[in-house]
C-alpha cells in the first residue's frame, strides 16, 4: 500500500512501521517467557524429546525405560572405556536407532553423552545466538543460559554422568601449536 508523499502519508507509514516493529520484538519477548517458564518447569521447549524420553500429557519428561536401559549401557560402557565403535556396535546387535530412525553415529552418541537432560538438568540457551550471528549448540555454559538442575527425572547418576564428560574432556582433541617441539 502507498501512502504518498504527503506528511499525513509519512507519518500514518512511519506509524504503521512502528507498530510493526513493537508487535515483532514484544511476540519474541513474550514466546522467550513462555519458553523460559517451560524449562523451568521441567517441560519441553519444542521439538522432539531426547532419546531416552517420552513427554505425557503435561508435557514433562517422563523415562521411557526401553531407550533407558540403552541410555544407561551407553554411559556405562563409555565410563568404563569403550570406545564410541563398541558402544556403536552393541546399540546395533541390539536394534536402538535415533529418533529419526537412523542408525547411531559417532556424532549423536557424543551429543548424548554430552546431554545433561539424562541427569535431570534442563537447559535454555545453550545454542543461543553469537553476535555474528551464527549459533552452535556445543558453546561452553555463558550468562544468557538458563540452567534447571533436577527439573525432569534422571536416567543416568550424576557420577556415571561425570566420568563420561570427564573422559570425553580428557579424549578431546588439542591442537598441536602449543605442543609442538620446536628444532
Amino acid at each position: 500500500q502507498t501512502f504518498g508523499d504527503t506528511p499525513e502519508g509519512q507519518f500514518s507509514e512511519a506509524l504503521i512501521v512502528g507498530m510493526s516493529a513493537y508487535y515483532s520484538r514484544n511476540l519474541s519477548r513474550e514466546v522467550k517467557k513462555g519458553l523460559k517458564e517451560n524449562v523451568l518447569a521441567g517441560k519441553l521447549t519444542g521439538g522432539k524429546p531426547a532419546f531416552g524420553f517420552d513427554i505425557d500429557s503435561q508435557k514433562r519428561y517422563v523415562i521411557n525405560e526401553g531407550e533407558a536401559i540403552a541410555v544407561r549401557q551407553i554411559f556405562k560402557m563409555y565410563a568404563d572405556g569403550h570406545g564410541y565403535a563398541d558402544i556403536l556396535n552393541w546399540l546395533s546387535a541390539h536394534g536402538y536407532c535415533t529418533r529419526r530412525r537412523q542408525p547411531f553415529g559417532k556424532n549423536s552418541l557424543h551429543d548424548l553423552l554430552k546431554n545433561r537432560r539424562y541427569i535431570g538438568t534442563c537447559i535454555l540457551g545453550k545454542n543461543a545466538m553469537r553476535p555474528d550471528g551464527t549459533r552452535n549448540a556445543h558453546r561452553e555454559d555463558h550468562d544468557g543460559m538458563t540452567i534447571v538442575p533436577n527439573a525432569c527425572p534422571a536416567i543416568v547418576s550424576q557420577e556415571l554422568w561425570q566420568a563420561g564428560d570427564d573422559k570425553l574432556e580428557s579424549n578431546r582433541r588439542r591442537g598441536g601449536r602449543l605442543s609442538a617441539q620446536s628444532t
